[in-house]
């Protein structure tokens, strides 16, 4: 899902883990539940009838991917999960 977000490319998931919904989330993409094949027909087809909404949706997500999907926070995040389980550095 990140390289559909770094790339500009709509993104539409079923799988609802946090951190997908985190990617999907403020209109940068679509999260439609498991199975719900007409959830997922509706989304597909939201995308095909309106490209411009489509084409903002992934900007957003790419702009969002350029701000959050950086190597100082992945290193920064990684840091404070270790530090939660006692490790320091």
């Amino acid at each position: 899902m990140t390289s559909y977000a770094s790339r500009r490319v709509p993104s539409l998931c079923r799988i609802p883990l946090a951190a997908i919904s985190e990617l999907l989330d403020e209109g940068r993409g679509l999260l439609v539940p498991p199975g719900d094949h007409v959830a997922v027909n509706d989304a597909v087809r939201s995308v095909i009838d309106d490209p411009a909404a489509a084409q903002a949706m992934a900007h957003r997500a790419r702009r969002w991917a350029a701000a959050e999907l950086t190597r100082d926070r992945f290193i920064g995040r990684l840091c404070e999960i270790w530090a939660s389980v006692g490790v320091t550095l």
